[in-house]
């Protein structure tokens, strides 16, 4: 689809930028489907299966079960609660400018979106644009994005978007080439098309307007991995699909017959009559179709693909189970332990996106720029395993016996509080706070009650 991927090559100018993205279209079609099975466009896929184990899959019932998107999001967790951003190394203009942008941002939702996408392919660019004199954000996915290595994966030598137009014909797929120093726009057969707003093709930001984010440490722009989810995806449809019409010649039966010399099945029904010839006969045959062992064997896989993953075999369960927040704990703890290795990830790649805003803003606003020094830091909301009361329950049973104090428990519930000097401090002034509004251990449990 033109939607995901680009499966006809343009003629080729003397184009060394433009012979790259064609080289690389079979990653980038790779990526296309692995967007498609996310979004619940499977029946390609499918129909591709079929055809390779079947004459006529067309005649098939298409079943499928989304485990990619189920998998993907559930593994997408730095972003389960808004995270508190704030800057360092600033001024109060500084400070005014950001809460002046930020909200129309959407940080929280675009960078979910981002970190789902990134968990299914593994790295994912995303835009810094000017769009109707304000900051705009544009996730690039690796099925439209072309890169020149450099030394620091993250920061490539030159960024390509593929742009499809509002039809399949090629003539409508255009280009965007982005360097520290040029931008412009290229046609489908690479020749340079003419920017009256960029006459020059220059890139004023002195940077690529793009922050990139991995699903791990990366050695290179472009990360491998993920094939064996998308494997066990096209094989559950196929088994899924291949199931149901088994079941519907289990329940209704092949047609047999015997001395008709007929290839295909006479009419017949209450009002008409079959003749059938000395000797012979007619009726359905009900095949003895292993229906159960099938069933057994698709869950089976299912749940392998979610312990692969880092899940729990009860992922895809559709029966509640009653469990105690140290058992949810137990049962999570891998899935947790990556999380964390991901909110280190992003606290970096968070940090690289405020530059690329910035620089974009300065250029934009020159009159209200941010200091040069300005950076941002985040605090990621920490995931809540067990009920509050359970956790409040335990801390305090741990402050009791000695085994905690306040502080502790401050950074047990936000491990992103990491100096106890820090912890000490909010609680400080956390107490002055309620000592200032008047809310007193008696007011504050008649509130409660």
């Amino acid at each position: 689809m033109a939607l995901f991927s680009l499966t006809r090559p343009p003629l080729l100018a003397a184009n060394p930028i433009l012979q790259v993205a064609l080289d690389s279209m079979p990653r980038k079609a790779e990526a296309g489907e692995r967007l498609m099975l996310y979004h619940d466009q499977q029946g390609d896929a499918l129909l591709a299966d079929l055809k390779a184990h079947f004459a006529k899959p067309e005649k098939f019932q298409l079943a499928y079960l989304n485990v990619v998107r189920k998998i993907t999001n559930t593994l997408a967790m730095v972003y389960q609660g808004p995270a508190t951003r704030t800057l360092a190394d600033s001024t109060a203009a500084d400070q005014t400018l950001w809460e002046e942008i930020r909200p129309g941002l959407r940080l929280d939702t675009r960078l979910k979106t981002v970190n789902r996408y990134t968990k299914l392919l593994k790295m994912v660019g995303l835009r810094v644009a000017w769009r109707a004199d304000r900051l705009a954000l544009d996730v690039v996915t690796p099925n439209i994005l072309d890169v020149e290595e450099s030394d620091d994966p993250a920061r490539p030598a030159w960024v390509l978007v593929t742009h499809f137009g509002p039809s399949d014909r090629i003539e409508a797929v255009s280009y965007s080439y982005w360097s520290t120093t040029e931008h412009y726009r290229l046609d489908y057969r690479g020749r340079r098309l003419a920017d009256p707003d960029n006459p020059s093709g220059v890139n004023p930001y002195g940077l690529i307007p793009f922050a990139f984010f991995f699903d791990r440490d990366p050695d290179q722009t472009f990360l491998p991995g993920g094939d064996d989810l998308i494997q066990a995806q096209r094989a559950i449809n196929l088994k899924l699909t291949d199931l149901l019409r088994t079941i519907q010649f289990q329940s209704f039966g092949i047609p047999v017959t015997k001395g008709l010399n007929a290839k295909a099945l006479p009419q017949f029904g209450p009002d008409t009559a079959l003749d059938v010839p000395t000797d012979g006969d007619f009726g359905f045959a009900h095949p003895e179709a292993p229906i159960d062992q099938v069933v057994r064997a698709i869950d089976w896989l299912i749940k392998q693909v979610a312990l692969t993953h880092g899940l729990t075999a009860d992922t895809f369960s559709v029966e509640p189970r009653a469990e105690s927040g140290v058992a949810k704990f137990e049962a999570n703890r891998n899935l947790l332990e990556t999380r964390q290795d991901d909110v280190e990830l992003y606290r970096v790649w968070e940090a690289d996106l405020f530059q690329v805003l910035k620089a974009v803003w300065n250029v934009h606003t020159p009159t209200r720029r941010f200091s040069p020094r300005s950076r941002l830091t985040t605090d990621f909301a920490e995931p809540q395993t067990g009920t509050a009361d359970e956790r409040l329950k335990t801390a305090t049973q741990r402050i009791e016996l000695g085994l905690w104090s306040p502080v502790d428990a401050l950074m047990a519930e936000n491990p992103d509080v990491t100096s106890r000097e820090d912890a000490l401090e909010i609680i400080q002034r956390n107490r002055e706070e309620t000592r200032l509004a008047g809310l007193g251990p008696a007011t504050l449990g008649a509130m409660n009650g």
